[in-house]
C-alpha cells in the first residue's frame, strides 16, 4: 500500500474485488481496467497515481466515447462505455479511500454518458390514452379467478417507457428490481444492460401488482395464471386483450 504505482493498486483491487466473480464479470472488468491503465500510462505519460484526477477521467471518458471496437468495427455503445466507466469509477473510489490522491476523488463531477431513448413505435397520445385506461378499465371490471389484470397493467406500463422486448421483459427476476430500475438485464445477443430506469408511473403500477401478489422476493418478476413464469406469448396476448378493450367502442375504422 505503500507503493505508488497506479498498476499495483489495480493488481491489488483486482485480487480484493474481482477474483471470485463470475468468469464474465471477470473478463469483463479486467478488460476495462487493462484499457483504461493503458490510456494512462499513454496519455499521461507515467503510473504514479496522483496524477490520476478528474480532468484525467474526463479525457478517458472522451476517448472511449470515440474509440472503435476490435470486434465490431464500430464506435463503442453508449452502455459499452458506461459500463467501463462504472468498472474504472468503482477502482478509483476503492483507490481514494485506500490512499487519498492529491486532487480527490478522480471521477468527482464525471458523468456516465446519456443513453438514446428506446426508439418510438408510433403509438399517438390518443391511443396510449385509451391503453392506459383499457387497464383502469380491466383491473376494476375483471374478477374472475382465472382474470389478472393487475400483472396486465403492470406489464404495459413498464413495456411502454423502457423500451424492453419480451422476453427481456420475460426473463427479469423480482430481485432484479429495486432503486427505481431493474438491474442486470440480460438483453439481445447475450448483451447486459446494467440498469434499465422504471418511471414512477410504470413503478406505482409494478409494486401494486407486486403488492398484491405477495409472496417470495425472488423468482420470476411476472407469473402467468399457472404461478409459473410468464412467457412472452402471455405478453401478447395481454397486450392483444388491452388493445380489444380500448377499441370496443370505437367506430371499425379505429
Amino acid at each position: 500500500r505503500n507503493s505508488a504505482s497506479l498498476t499495483a493498486w489495480a493488481n491489488l483491487y483486482i485480487a480484493v474485488h474481482v477474483v471470485g466473480a463470475p468468469l464474465k464479470t471477470q473478463e469483463a472488468k479486467l478488460r476495462d481496467l487493462q484499457a483504461f491503465l493503458a490510456w494512462f500510462s499513454s496519455e499521461v505519460g507515467h503510473d504514479q497515481i496522483d496524477g490520476w484526477t478528474p480532468a484525467v477521467s474526463r479525457a478517458f471518458l472522451t476517448a472511449m466515447r470515440g474509440r472503435v471496437s476490435e470486434v465490431t468495427g464500430r464506435v463503442l455503445s453508449a452502455t459499452t462505455v458506461n459500463r467501463v466507466l462504472a468498472t474504472v469509477r468503482h477502482f478509483g473510489r476503492w483507490l481514494h479511500a485506500q490512499r487519498p490522491l492529491v486532487a480527490g476523488n478522480p471521477l468527482e463531477g464525471v458523468r456516465a454518458v446519456q443513453v438514446d431513448a428506446a426508439s418510438w413505435n408510433g403509438l399517438t397520445d390518443r391511443q396510449i390514452m385509451r391503453l392506459r385506461a383499457a387497464c383502469e378499465q380491466r383491473v376494476m371490471v375483471c374478477t374472475r379467478a382465472d382474470q389478472d389484470p393487475l400483472v396486465e397493467a403492470a406489464v404495459f406500463h413498464v413495456l411502454l417507457p423502457t423500451g424492453l422486448r419480451e422476453f427481456e421483459l420475460a426473463s427479469l427476476d423480482r430481485e432484479q428490481y429495486h432503486h427505481r430500475g431493474f438491474h442486470d438485464v440480460k438483453r439481445k445477443g447475450s448483451r447486459v444492460t446494467r440498469k434499465v430506469p422504471v418511471p414512477s408511473e410504470a413503478r406505482v403500477w409494478l409494486d401494486r401488482y407486486l403488492a398484491a401478489r405477495g409472496g417470495a422476493r425472488k423468482g420470476p418478476l411476472f407469473l402467468s395464471r399457472t404461478e409459473a413464469r410468464i412467457a412472452t406469448q402471455d405478453i401478447r396476448r395481454m397486450c392483444h386483450r388491452l388493445s380489444a378493450q380500448a377499441g370496443a367502442q370505437l367506430p371499425a375504422k379505429e
